[in-house]
């Protein structure tokens, strides 16, 4: 999969001032300031929507939130670990990306490095401005530890999403990823350039259209997906390294539909159009062993006699495992499956199979 990465500058016009984080903070610089650049080259997208170019971080509103965990160099006395920065709002512009004061007070701040030391950043894309959505959960985090080495489970803290409880994840309409990035900075290897960011996309989006190439007309009476897990939450650390905790399989109703949708030779139906501009819904990453059981059903009349429907066809059809001719074991983060169903006078199968990496170039692994 490719990276998408971002580098947020900031430019500022007003030192920070009287901000209770960097209050006895040693060796403050002067004259170096935080500074991060997103290249609206590379556009990273929260909406599911590959093909937007609407829907990216460089829109005027758009909110990151970011943290920062400073670790003292050993000259400095002190091996505690300072919460630097916590919940800071960086807001876009239009052009560029600032640190503003509050989410609610847009006024451009500066925020100074330290001389020496390490800052661990954590940041995550928490409102979309083209859509005029936030992200739908809360993240949930554990407290910063003062000494590292009574920290058991790592130098910094993580986050949780949701903050409690699990995400189900559905065909609804504006479906929203969690992106995310993190970054090392050791002042006396970098020095104060620029941080550059690398964002990462927590879910996996599927796409299935269904068409008949056969020689009569078809109802597609419903498609269901089973052997899937729609049920979960997420631990992503400091460093970026996630764990999942899926639950919930569900048989044969995940994202049942039933369209009663008659598709005459040729003609194509779009199983979830109704599910954000993508016309994919979100879903939890699969391992190779989460999808080992994964399956759609279809069901469906194929032609008439006398007006009348033929009888009715239902078909199961595995998505891996050994008996599957297909590539795909596996859905990851960051990728759009696409799945193409064709109903033909003889079969039923997936004729192409594509996947699409968020930002755009398909790579066709069937066809």
């Amino acid at each position: 999969m490719r990276k998408h990465l971002a580098y947020i500058f900031v430019s500022f016009a007003l030192i920070i001032s009287g901000c209770d984080k960097h209050t006895g903070i040693p060796g403050l610089s002067e004259d170096a300031y935080i500074s991060l650049k997103l290249n609206v080259a590379e556009k990273t997208r929260s909406l599911i929507n590959p093909d937007s170019q609407t829907s990216n971080f460089q829109t005027a509103g758009s909110r990151i939130t970011l943290y920062d965990v400073y670790t003292p160099s050993a000259d400095e006395g002190s091996a505690n670990l300072i919460q630097y920065l916590d919940e800071q709002n960086l807001r876009c512009n239009g052009t560029d990306w600032i640190f503003t004061k509050s989410q609610t007070n847009n006024e451009e701040i500066k925020i100074p490095w330290t001389k020496s030391g390490q800052h661990d950043f954590f940041a995550y894309n928490s409102h979309d401005a083209a859509s005029g959505q936030s992200i739908p959960y809360p993240v949930g985090y554990s407290s910063f530890e003062d000494n590292p080495a009574s920290n058991t489970t790592g130098r910094h803290q993580y986050f949780r999403i949701p903050a409690s409880g699990d995400i189900t994840l559905t065909t609804q309409n504006n479906q929203y990823d969690f992106i995310y990035s993190s970054k090392n900075r050791d002042i006396l290897v970098e020095g104060h350039d620029e941080v550059e960011m690398t964002f990462k996309h927590l879910f996996a989006a599927v796409y299935f259209e269904v068409k008949n190439i056969s020689n009569s007309a078809m109802r597609l009476n419903s498609i269901s997906l089973g052997g899937l897990k729609d049920k979960g939450n997420a631990t992503v650390a400091y460093n970026g390294d996630v764990t999942l905790n899926l639950s919930s399989t569900q048989a044969n109703s995940l994202f049942a539909k039933s369209p009663s949708k008659e598709l005459s030779v040729g003609s194509s139906y779009v199983v979830y159009a109704d599910c954000g501009a993508g016309q994919a819904f979100l879903i939890w990453p699969h391992s190779i062993s989460d999808f080992a059981n994964a399956s759609f059903t279809i069901d469906y009349n194929l032609g008439k006699t006398y007006n009348n429907w033929n009888t009715a066809q239902t078909t199961t059809v595995k998505l891996s495992g050994d008996d599957s001719p297909y590539k795909v074991n596996n859905w990851a983060a960051g990728s759009v499956y696409k799945y193409y169903i064709t109903v033909s006078d003889n079969n039923i199968s997936l004729s192409v199979i594509k996947v699409i990496d968020w930002i755009n170039d398909d790579v066709i692994l069937e066809e």
